[in-house]
């Protein structure tokens, strides 16, 4: 078969991103990060009468402090330009570069307020320049990189930070989730335990760094941890005789789940179809469940099981199923299973939720033969050969059609196609056996008269 046993795990895989238990926002550090740009915002009347009264007591400002305290005030005021014109007076004035960090925090901050992330980002590269252990700068800076999804060079900013604030989880947490958006999923399962080792209650934190694992490809490491995290979770929480989980356990059942993306994904189908039905029975989303145990039982030839789960996904309401995969899978498991009336129904809901879906003709159409109804099969034929989808099986079936419908042009066309068209030695010597009897028919018409030429099938 040409097709991708792997479609709906893949849209499940994705989904993992966002499983609530184990997302958080992108950069939870930003109101940490913003604070000080925030207070250069306040103000109010009694303040803005208060800075009149200070700006008038400065006259004549001739110091390093005379300029700094116009610029506070003109800042609390909201007057950027002013601000940013007194700043840079101060910077003349500075007498070292912890002053001159502190200024150019100011100038970044100003920035900022005004959306200047071109300025800003100027602005705090010089604090560094003069401070480079300034923490503020540099997640003020990874901030602006990622308004502007510089995701390579804020995760930078944010390396060198953690580096000097080691023990912030927070900002290692907003860190591993840029190294998955990086697609660096193993960096990103490093931050994870790193996190973990410094809070190990966090149990989420543990869960992401074995599915960063997983996402990284190394199946069998992801598998194991699972294993782990799964018998200690287990030996931890007491069931009732015969339960195998506690019921309802969310991060339990995450890790039930992303066990058996794990196993489905080192083709351990039987093993993942059971881990699926655990994450059930934690509380994990029985819909995203159920069709992942189709997929691998279509996938272990279960094909009675596939049909079954896939009856129960499609009684669950507003199922986020992609159907018309999940009825070309239940069609060719009830084709395989000689059951021809029902993948018939099947395959034909498929068309009607897809007509674009490659695969659904000729499966349709090999029912449809079996059923005898063969004028039906051959325009299923013709469209999955036109489709391209298995082009020698369907010149070699359409004939077969063509043959009991005693239109023996055709069958002469399609067996010769089934010659040219492919590789399948087993279709060529089956061609070749109908074109010798088609021959003999030929042979047997010339030596009778027209008018005694009678209708003859040709046998396969």
């Amino acid at each position: 078969m040409n097709e991708s046993k792997y479609g709906p795990w893949k849209r499940a895989v994705a989904g993992l991103l966002s499983v609530t238990i184990l997302s958080t926002v992108l950069f939870t550090q930003t109101n940490a990060i913003s604070v000080y740009v925030s207070a250069l915002a306040e103000g109010g009347d009694p303040l803005s009468r208060i800075y009149s009264l200070l700006q008038d007591e400065i006259s004549d400002p001739q110091s390093y402090e005379d300029y700094y305290q116009l610029a506070s005030i003109a800042i609390g005021k909201g007057e950027y330009d002013t601000a940013l014109g007194h700043l840079e007076q101060c910077m003349t004035l500075a007498a070292d570069d912890a002053a001159r960090a502190d200024l150019c925090l100011k100038k970044a901050s100003i920035h900022i307020l005004r959306n200047d992330a071109e300025s800003a980002l100027s602005a705090l590269s010089s604090v560094l320049e003069y401070d480079p252990s300034s923490t503020q700068a540099l997640l003020l800076r990874a901030q602006v990189r990622l308004d502007r999804e510089e995701y390579t060079e804020a995760a930078a900013d944010l390396e060198s930070y953690l580096k000097l604030v080691p023990d912030d989880t927070g900002t290692r947490s907003s860190l591993a989730l840029i190294y998955e958006r990086l697609e660096r999923f193993e960096d990103a399962a490093a931050c994870y335990d790193a996190m973990y080792a410094l809070t190990p209650e966090d149990d989420s934190a543990r869960l992401n760094a074995l599915r960063s694992l997983f996402l990284a490809g190394d199946y069998e490491k992801a598998l194991n941890g699972f294993d782990t995290y799964l018998a200690e979770k287990r030996s931890a929480t007491p069931t009732e005789a015969g339960e195998t989980v506690p019921a309802k356990d969310e991060l339990l059942a995450t890790a039930c789940f992303l066990k058996a993306a794990c196993l489905m994904q080192l083709a351990r189908y039987d093993e993942a179809t059971a881990a699926y039905a655990e994450a059930i029975t934690a509380g994990y989303d029985e819909a995203l469940c159920l069709e992942q145990m189709v997929t691998c039982q279509y996938a272990s030839e279960d094909y009675q099981g596939a049909i079954d789960n896939g009856e129960k996904l499609l009684l669950l309401e507003s199922a986020p199923v992609a159907e018309d995969v999940l009825y070309q899978r239940m069609g060719v498991a009830a084709m395989s299973l000689e059951q021809y009336d029902k993948a018939i129904d099947y395959l034909t809901k498929s068309i009607e939720r897809n007509p674009g879906l490659t695969g659904n003709h000729y499966y349709r159409g090999v029912s449809l033969l079996a059923q005898q109804q063969y004028q039906e099969a051959v325009e299923d034929f013709t469209l999955s050969i036109e489709e391209g989808f298995l082009t020698q099986y369907c010149y070699y079936n359409r004939g077969v059609c063509y043959v009991q419908l005693l239109d023996y042009e055709s069958v002469l066309s399609d067996m010769e196609m089934t010659l040219t068209s492919g590789d399948e030695q087993s279709l060529k010597e089956a061609a070749t056996d109908i074109l010798w009897q088609l021959a003999q028919y030929y042979e047997n018409q010339k030596a009778i008269s027209p008018a005694d030429i009678d209708a003859e099938g040709i046998s396969e």
